[in-house]
């Protein structure tokens, strides 16, 4: 189902985000803020974020603006005008509510003004998260007003001239919209209506190809038409739905609602394409007037996206001339949905035009101010001092928000919450107003990760990183498909034999074009893309199967052993899987261990104590990993049902300079020993620490002393062909 949103799961599944949580009649609905309101943005839709009992509704701008243009408030009642019927409005329900939303069939709606205008839309919608009888759902809605009118001139062209197969080359004389028909073969050939001709200029025994089409279309269209028109004529698509701009018989560009359909023969192949073009330059003008081609945002009175992007080169264009500096600031409002959510709309639009009134009050003449989304601003100053200059911006516009939080202009509670971030980029007379911005916007949307300050400069190794990971995003989820993901073995040696009786299994990914990926690097993103869990599985498998095979071969059994991430723990059932692993690659389960951290075990400690019990019921063995960097080390191995103490190479790494670090050592392996526990020094990497730990008597070691990770034919040549 095309309108099921992988983003939307994402908002909910991504870990490692900073979340914000909403109450509502004691029901804690958490989603990630920063993400819900990258969909706002995101989407050219319109989109609708509520809960079914009405307590939150949040729109973007797109639809609010929408409103606004036909006097109507992002309200329940609006809600209720898309979702409700007779019987929700008088006797309202989330449930009933919900039900109606959800229709598999979409929800139809019609928004009329006092003008008398209407304005279509078809809304389909999905559930994000529920909790007890609460819902938090994403409804999004397309326009179909101008569709409308095209489907009705349509009609009544067709009724006008009964337009067939049969009667086309009627149609194609009468008809006073533009008809086309495209001949699909080596040359296809293009026929336009007489009408058609004389809106785009052409003369009527003119022979047309489909470059004389496509030189009519405005250039910031012409991508988006080309790949829709290769869909349809290879039959990936059916129809061809575009609104674009043509060039017409007066040398101007006027916007067209096209509509077409491929015609297929037996053999599925595209024959013939035919349909229309309506001119809509009327109506998208009449839309436009609060939908994108006015230059004001209505609510904060500063520009819109639009205008700032035009005023904003009008300026860079001003000070190019006269060798003067700039910068771009993109700034973030923090918490603003969570401040919409406790204090309301009223509150949210008044604190969106105290920044505006801030902003506006605290920069210079030659400064564009505008507000570019829902809670982001956006300003152009030039200025002699860059750095100084937007520095004292920001710090004034702080101190006058918080001096206008003394209850008469905002609550005074909101002090220590309206904050923001800034990303700054310095114009050095070469990137244009868009690029500028994006500039600004990737220090903006990086400054977690890169520091507390307000101001977050430009920086093109963060670009880089950015960059590099969002190519980690995209090509994460084929690379299991590809076989790109491989595990690596690092042995364990036993301190009486000086063999090897175990290794740790470890995922690398062996990227086709970046080579050897460490875990560090990809498997945070992981998480974040939600395709963890299938990593994990596959890790879990391809370990058991390798282990059985080395077997097979006849080498001396060794033990296994795998880390379980949180996720297993947690959303999995991870003894079932390891019990299906284990049968299906036929390995002993004496020859198999996991591994879990300290501080995953005791995020829920009764949780873990079930599922651990559970997998030691299989014949698995248990292995606490980093021993001794957790926060409740004593009280937490006391309860778990372990069986093996990795203590932490940083206990280790300097036990030979170190006396406190050697009695540390002493006093783990003691109490391990008391408590019936294998004990593992992980971080060996030199002789004068293996003796000293063969010395207090630990069971093994691990580390680059006997051998880093090893691929699985060199751990065979080191370990197994002596």
């Amino acid at each position: 189902m095309e309108w099921v949103w992988g983003l939307a799961v994402a908002l909910v599944s991504a870990a490692g985000a900073a979340f914000v949580t909403a109450t509502v009649q004691s029901v804690k609905i958490s989603v990630s803020e920063r993400k819900l309101e990258a969909l706002l943005k995101a989407s050219n839709r319109y989109t609708i974020i509520w809960k079914s009992d009405l307590s939150y509704i949040h729109v973007n701008d797109a639809l609010r603006n929408r409103l606004y243009s036909l006097g109507r408030n992002p309200d329940a009642n609006f809600i209720l005008s898309i979702f409700g019927n007779e019987k929700t409005v008088d006797n309202f329900t989330p449930s009933a509510l919900l039900v109606a939303a959800l229709n598999e069939n979409g929800v139809d709606s019609v928004f009329s003004a006092a003008e008398g205008e209407n304005c279509y839309v078809k809304w389909r919608s999905e559930t994000v998260e529920v909790k007890k009888t609460v819902v938090l759902i994403i409804s999004e809605g397309i326009d179909e007003t101008e569709m409308r009118y095209v489907k009705s001139e349509l009609y009544e062209q067709r009724r006008r001239n009964y337009i067939t197969e049969e009667n086309f080359d009627m149609a194609m004389e009468s008809a006073e919209i533009g008809i086309i028909y495209i001949s699909v073969d080596e040359l296809p050939r293009v026929e336009i209506s007489e009408g058609g001709k004389k809106m785009l200029g052409f003369s009527d025994n003119e022979e047309l190809m489909l470059d004389d089409l496509a030189r009519k279309v405005y250039s910031v269209d012409l991508n988006s038409y080309q790949i829709k028109l290769k869909n349809l004529l290879s039959g990936i698509s059916d129809t061809l739905e575009a609104e674009i701009k043509l060039l017409i018989k007066n040398n101007d560009y006027h916007s067209f609602m096209l509509k077409w359909r491929g015609v297929k023969d037996e053999s599925g192949n595209v024959t013939r394409i035919t349909g229309a073009f309506i001119d809509v330059t009327n109506q998208r003008e009449r839309y436009n007037l609060y939908d994108g081609a006015s230059l004001v945002d209505p609510m904060s009175g500063l520009l819109n996206r639009r205008g700032f992007m035009d005023k904003g080169s009008a300026l860079l264009s001003a000070i190019d001339e006269v060798g003067g500096n700039a910068v771009m600031s993109s700034i973030k409002i923090e918490r603003m949905m969570k401040i919409n959510s406790i204090f309301g709309n009223d509150m949210w639009e008044r604190l969106i035009k105290c920044y505006a009134e801030g902003l506006v009050k605290f920069s210079s003449e030659k400064t564009v101010i505008g507000r570019l989304g829902t809670d982001d601003f956006a300003l152009i100053m030039g200025c002699k001092e860059p750095r100084r200059d937007i520095e004292r911006l920001t710090k004034e516009l702080l101190l006058f928000l918080e001096n206008s939080c003394n209850d008469n202009i905002l609550p005074a509670n909101l002090k220590d919450q309206v904050r923001f971030d800034a990303g700054v980029c310095v114009y050095d007379g070469v990137d244009d107003v868009q690029t500028l911005y994006y500039k600004a916007n990737i220090m903006l949307y990086a400054s977690d990760d890169i520091g507390k300050e307000v101001c977050h400069y430009y920086d093109d190794s963060v670009e880089k990183k950015i960059h590099d990971r969002e190519l980690i995003e995209y090509e994460i989820v084929s690379a299991l498909k590809h076989s790109e993901f491989e595990l690596y073995y690092q042995p364990k040696i036993s301190f009486k034999t000086g063999e090897i009786i175990g290794a740790e299994a470890l995922i690398r990914w062996n990227h086709p074009k970046r080579g050897l990926i460490q875990p560090y690097e990809f498997i945070p993103i992981a998480e974040d893309v939600g395709i963890i869990m299938k990593i994990d599985e596959w890790g879990l498998r391809q370990a058991c199967n390798q282990n059985k095979y080395w077997q097979i071969k006849g080498y001396k059994p060794i033990k296994v052993s795998v880390n379980i991430s949180k996720v297993q723990l947690y959303k999995t059932d991870i003894v079932k899987t390891i019990k299906h692993t284990l049968m299906e690659s036929n390995l002993d389960p004496k020859y198999f261990e996991v591994e879990i951290t300290e501080t995953m075990a005791v995020q829920d400690i009764e949780h873990t104590i079930d599922m651990l019990r559970n997998i030691k019921k299989l014949g698995v063995s248990v292995s606490m990993d980093d021993f001794g960097t957790g926060y409740s080390s004593l009280s937490a191995i006391k309860q778990l049902p372990i069986d093996v103490l990795k203590v932490d190479r940083s206990l280790i790494y300097d036990i030979c300079e170190n006396p406190a670090s050697e009695k540390i050592a002493q006093a783990i392996i003691e109490m391990g020993k008391a408590m019936k526990f294998r004990v593992v020094a992980e971080g060996v990497e030199t002789q004068e620490q293996w003796d000293i730990l063969q010395r207090l008597g630990y069971d093994e070691a691990q580390g680059y002393f006997h051998g880093k990770p090893l691929a699985t034919a060199d751990l065979e040549r080191q370990f197994f062909m002596q």
